[in-house]
């Protein structure tokens, strides 16, 4: 039976914390009062962004604003009110609500998930995912497993993306997280050219597009504009330096950001300047081309 959708006040009980771990992003600094984070909003070196455990409430230090777990996700996500609690069901209903943690838990930083296993990429709800996203099983098997996992004594499945820590980016038509630390993931081969992502299925898009044969270039995956920070070193010794990302603000700041660090660094979001992303151009496109071959 489909789950009842929350309502505001159900919904700000929702853990600040657990939608923060959801979404990627892990905290610079853990205490048993609060958690700091790189801002969710913007790309800094210092954590400004604060939660309170006690309160159950977030506030950016650096711009001056905070709220509870609604006004959260509202402007991460720049969802509205409904799309916020929708979102908030499908999520995090099995999640645990907002709890003061003990100190013992705090320290340790016990995760809310335990992987089960992981195994070649074969589920059809999964791939039936992506193909609704324009990715063929053939691309994902490449770069993707499955993952099974557990949370809130429940049991799931979902597509896994390593990145270079050993973590995992976790999808599935339900459920966006990462599991372990978050980091980049990089594909190098040695190429004078590197084609940079937000996230896994923009790459995995990009491969669908325009690649024929694995590691024409180099790839990095960023997983999160917040590690945007950590890339200008490693991205002196390219000649071409193309930048895939969402066409959002988020991710028209990081591409200011790296054009402003990176000489060689040229926005490639011209291809898709009318869709949100490489995905959304994907996913256009194909049913584009379906419509001409029917």
């Amino acid at each position: 039976m489909k789950e009842q959708q929350l309502n505001c006040e159900n919904a700000r009980l929702i853990s600040c914390h657990e939608i923060m771990n959801s979404l990627g992003y892990t905290p610079t600094k853990l205490t048993a009062k609060e958690a700091w984070f790189l801002s969710p909003f913007r790309l800094e070196k210092v954590a400004s962004f604060k939660i309170s455990f006690a309160l159950n409430r977030w506030y950016d230090h650096g711009e001056g604003f905070g709220g509870n777990s609604l006004d959260l996700i509202i402007r991460i996500k720049q969802f509205t009110v409904s799309e916020a609690l929708k979102f908030l069901t499908d999520h995090f209903s099995t999640i645990q609500k907002h709890q003061i943690p003990n100190k013992v838990k705090c320290k340790q930083h016990q995760p809310s998930y335990r992987i089960i296993k992981e195994v070649p990429l074969e589920h059809p709800a999964l791939l039936n995912y992506l193909k609704s996203r324009g990715i063929t099983k053939e691309i994902a098997r490449i770069y993707c497993t499955e993952l099974h996992y557990e949370i809130g004594n429940k049991m799931y499945f979902g597509v896994g993306f390593k990145n270079d820590n050993g973590g995992f980016e976790v999808r599935n038509p339900y459920y966006k997280g990462c599991f372990g630390r978050k980091a980049i993931t990089s594909m190098v081969s040695g190429s004078s050219a590197v084609v940079i992502f937000e996230g896994f299925i923009d790459f995995l898009s990009y491969v669908a597009l325009f690649v024929k044969d694995s590691y024409k270039e180099d790839y990095i995956i960023l997983n999160s504009v917040a590690l945007a920070k950590t890339l200008p070193d490693r991205l002196v010794h390219y000649t071409n330096v193309n930048l895939c990302l969402d066409n959002d603000e988020a991710g028209r700041k990081t591409v200011g950001y790296l054009k402003e660090h990176v000489a060689t660094a040229f926005d490639c979001s011209l291809l898709y300047q009318n869709h949100k992303d490489l995905n959304e151009y994907l996913i256009q496109k194909s049913l584009c081309q379906n419509e001409r071959e029917q």
